[in-house]
């Protein structure tokens, strides 16, 4: 596995973050709702680094983001456990099965311990197959499901956690 530099995202990488996030959509017939459930891309300062979370992108040689995942605190408390959201984590599909996936989940889970989280939970659409098995094969268990509609067509999601 070779090891690509991990960054901080800020607002200059926006766009090419959400064209990043788009074209995976695209994979599902899906695109980004900005509107409604995708607008905390529109200022992730204020919707993860002002919250006390992080956004990290790994960029290619031209400099565009390859991959991204994010981290929030969870407000409310699961089973008396500090919680700590994995939001955000997408990887372009030529670089899928290279290990960045690892590397950028190490790194998350690296920034959850130091910052004495207990608990990590996300929500994963359920078209996501992929990512339910890379899930799964990291230690992540499916702990329930919920329907949204704050997209153009209602869909459905997974949650998944792991004690730390």
């Amino acid at each position: 596995m070779k090891t690509s530099v991990i960054e901080a995202a800020n607002k200059e990488d926006v766009p090419a973050i959400i064209a990043l996030i788009n074209k995976i959509f695209e994979e599902y017939d899906y695109q980004l709702c900005l509107e409604q459930c995708d607008s905390d891309l529109l200022d992730i300062a204020l919707n993860y680094y002002q919250k006390g979370g992080a956004f990290w992108i790994i960029k290619n040689n031209d400099q565009a983001p390859i991959a991204c995942i994010a981290v929030c605190p969870k407000l409310e408390v699961l089973a008396a456990k500090k919680v700590a959201e994995l939001k955000r984590f997408y990887v372009q599909k030529n670089y899928r099965g290279t290990g960045i996936s690892q590397q950028l989940l190490k790194h998350f889970f690296d920034w959850v311990r130091k910052n004495q989280y207990e608990k990590v939970m996300l929500w994963t659409d359920t078209k996501f197959e992929r990512a339910h098995a890379f899930y799964q094969k990291m230690g992540f268990q499916k702990t329930g499901s919920r329907n949204m509609t704050d997209f153009f067509v209602p869909y459905s999601e997974y949650q998944f956690t792991m004690d730390i």
